[in-house]
């Protein structure tokens, strides 16, 4: 529906300025602006002209897949029934779909670890016309959604699709066994079953997300080639309006807001079997291994690994937010380099390897996957070669050089300047920034990346080696061959 005229929208919501901060160099110190709305949502904007008349925004709410206070899968469930329903109010799915079509208007939809997030990518249009469709479109999902048994017995078949496929991919069925081990078996953080998304109805998913996104704990990010004064009178108008949660009471903005989100506890790793080699049957010979491992947290969160965390080599830089994430970007080009020098170029191993540090922002742990790809027969000496190399960095035997850092940075920045162009990019650097249970992250997370690019040492990337779990019983690792179906036949009827 439409929303009210100037004089409904400023009776009915108001900004509460939090702050203006400077962006990267060349740019309006206005641009980027972070406030909250009188219902409590927060709102980031940063105005950039990269993508002409176009704009991303994202509404995120913390809690995710690690939520404590609903059933397992349900959150995943119930954006999966949302996409495969589609009908607000009185419009159905197809008048919806066409809505978004006229206006150019693609969401997207996700549950991650952490967060609930939706994703919106629309031009800004003549007078916003884009925009104030992508925020409607939020509004009514939000507020008149229309839940239904078809969408979610359509959800469940997709699911259950999906999990026997899993099941039969190598390195899907890895990766399965790998986050077995990684989340010590807990199943909020695990694929959910069919059965057990057999027990989940209707009203179970509507009440989880609800408590998801009550206005205190919403997020909504803009990012692209807006006017101002139009985004503000348009997120007064669709998202101003939201009903204000009961937590967040009469004072709004102003009111005291929580500074945890409900969280369970995070299960142990299970770390009883450290190496688990299995075999899938494939027509192809083929084996993947993957490594995991704990490292420090991007924002002091609270991981055992932090402990670890030294002061670094550059007292500037000691307490700035940015400081272990982007050694971790470092990080991940060097050990990149290294995997692919000693597996691929000096012993011969592997087909290719890569590692993966997670993107964890909220949760008191974090950590890093390492992937290898390899023949059955050498996938084992490929593990303990890529293990090798891992304890050989974090035990300082073979520590970052300032070469290895000179040659990371530079292949960092080049991915910055290219990525700095997209507007989806600079989501994640401003998602959470006003977030109450993240206290460490602030507006520097996107003014001083470059600058805290530079600054980077040796010693500072030392400090998050150090903190690498690769030790005997720390490190996990899922061995997974394929095997010839007559094989598997053999083994199964007891055979050689």
């Amino acid at each position: 529906g439409e929303g009210g005229g100037e004089d409904e929208i400023s009776n009915s919501a108001h900004f509460g300025i939090r702050a203006f901060a400077p962006v990267p160099a060349g740019a309006d110190p206005a641009e980027v602006r972070l406030r909250r709305l009188s219902n409590g949502v927060s709102v980031n904007t940063f105005r950039s002209t990269a993508e002409p008349d176009a704009v991303v925004l994202r509404l995120c709410a913390p809690g995710g897949r690690a939520q404590g206070n609903c059933a397992p899968g349900s959150l995943l469930l119930a954006t999966s029934t949302m996409l495969q329903g589609g009908s607000v109010g009185r419009y159905s799915r197809e008048q919806v779909e066409l809505f978004c079509i006229r206006h150019l208007v693609e969401l997207y939809m996700e549950v991650t670890e952490e967060s609930v997030q939706w994703d919106v990518h629309c031009p800004v249009g003549p007078d916003g016309a884009g925009l104030s469709a992508a925020l409607q479109l939020l509004h009514a999902l939000l507020t008149d959604f229309q839940w239904e048994g078809a969408a979610l017995t359509h959800s469940r078949s997709l699911y259950a699709a999906q999990h026997e496929a899993r099941t039969k991919s190598l390195e899907q069925a890895a990766n399965l066994a790998l986050l077995q081990a990684v989340w010590g078996g807990d199943e909020r953080f695990l694929e959910p079953s069919p059965a057990s998304l057999a027990q989940l109805e209707l009203p179970q998913l509507e009440e989880a997300l609800r408590t998801c996104m009550a206005t205190e704990r919403l997020e909504l990010t803009v990012v692209g080639d807006f006017q101002q004064r139009t985004l503000d009178r348009l997120i007064l108008a669709y998202i101003g309006t939201l009903p204000p949660s009961a937590a967040t009471g009469s004072g709004g903005a102003r009111a005291v807001r929580a500074p945890t989100w409900p969280l369970a506890t995070l299960p142990a790793p299970d770390r009883s079997t450290p190496v688990r080699r299995m075999r899938l049957t494939d027509s192809e010979p083929r084996a993947v291994a993957y490594i995991w491992g704990q490292c420090a947290t991007r924002f002091n969160t609270g991981g055992g690994a932090d402990a670890r965390l030294g002061a670094g080599g550059a007292a500037l830089l000691a307490a700035h937010p940015l400081r272990v994430s982007v050694s971790l970007e470092l990080l991940t080009e060097l050990l990149n380099s290294r995997l692919f020098s000693v597996l691929r170029d000096t012993l011969g191993l592997v087909y290719e390897s890569c590692v993966r540090f997670s993107e964890h922002q909220l949760l008191p742990t974090n950590g890093f996957v390492v992937t290898i790809s390899a023949a059955p027969a050498k996938v084992e000496a490929a593990h303990g070669a890529a293990l090798g190399v891992l304890r050989d960095l974090q035990s300082g035997r073979l520590p970052p050089t300032a070469y290895d850092l000179d040659k990371a940075r530079r292949a960092v920045l080049a991915n910055y300047e290219n990525h700095a162009k997209e507007n989806s990019w600079w989501l994640s650097r401003l998602q959470h920034v006003q977030a109450d249970c993240l206290p460490a992250k602030d507006i520097r997370c996107v003014t001083d990346y470059v600058h805290t690019l530079s600054a980077i040492t040796t010693d500072d990337l030392r400090a998050v080696c150090a903190t690498l779990g690769v030790g005997e019983g720390e490190a996990l690792s899922v061995i997974m061959a394929s095997e010839p179906s007559t094989a598997a036949a053999a083994r199964a009827g007891g055979g050689g």
